[in-house]
């Protein structure tokens, strides 16, 4: 199945003098496709830079997936989608500039959401992932709540450094409560797992809470994440300093150009 339908011209036997990287450009518009997301999840999303020799060695790992995993037939051969085991769901992705990977496990453990070694699928899972060739640009580990009551509850769990605690409101900003929007925290510090980590509380944020790439809408502002982006508008966030016991209502503004401390 063509991802760009053919032209009059071509139905017409004309042909187009196409720019060399026409395809390839439009294959990359259909990459960063995640799954929706629900609560509660875990995700975690692995990013290398890779030489020819290490793709050449990923594909090979691609093709002999452990017992009991599946890929999903796919007509780009930049996105692979499919299942690691029961219960975790995963993306593969060749960007032009790097290559990831992202596991997904949705209602996971409760205690996984503290420490992904209590979820032995995820584990198994993550240990097919962190071996796979590349030079890890960027790790994140995504835990995502249906509410901010249980992101509060989680918040001393994983270890954010007070100093750097940043979080931001996601959704309309233009009318919606904040009870309505999605809020997220993180520290866009390396953990000493070797991951960055954000917390997410879906809130009322529903219908469009379907990440395309993990972070802002490509903001820029962070950094841990890189320049992704959720479905939204990248204009209209409510940022402030977090503090744990008041998840940052007390200090809000409105920045065009994305969170601040």
């Amino acid at each position: 199945m063509q991802t760009e339908p053919a032209s009059d011209g071509a139905r017409a036997g004309m042909t187009l003098r196409e720019h060399p990287l026409r395809r390839e450009i439009v294959r990359e518009m259909h990459l960063r496709r995640w799954p929706p997301l629900s609560a509660p999840a875990l995700v975690v999303q692995i990013l290398r830079a890779a030489s020819p020799s290490d793709h050449e060695r990923e594909q090979t790992a691609l093709a002999a997936l452990p017992p009991g995993w599946e890929l999903a037939p796919s007509d780009n051969g930049r996105h692979l989608s499919g299942t690691a085991g029961d219960g975790v769901h995963l993306v593969w992705e060749r960007h032009s500039e790097a290559t990831s990977i992202t596991l997904f496990r949705f209602d996971p453990p409760a205690a996984a959401m503290r420490d992904l070694q209590a979820d032995p699928v995820l584990v198994q899972a993550l240990i097919w992932a962190v071996d796979l060739p590349g030079d890890v640009i960027r790790a994140t580990r995504i835990v995502v709540l249906p509410s901010v009551a249980a992101a509060e509850n989680m918040l001393p769990s994983l270890d954010f450094a007070d100093s750097d605690l940043v979080s931001c409101l996601i959704g309309d900003a233009g009318g919606a409560e904040p009870e309505d929007r999605a809020r997220i925290w993180s520290d866009f510090r390396i953990g000493p797992d070797g991951f960055g980590r954000l917390l997410i509380a879906v809130n009322g944020l529903t219908g469009g809470f379907v990440p395309a790439y993990p972070a802002l809408a490509g903001t820029g502002k962070l950094p841990e994440f890189g320049a992704s982006r959720f479905t939204g508008r990248p204009n209209q966030l409510g940022c402030a300093r977090s503090d744990r016991a008041g998840s940052g209502r007390a200090v809000e503004g409105r920045h065009a150009a994305g969170c601040q401390r």
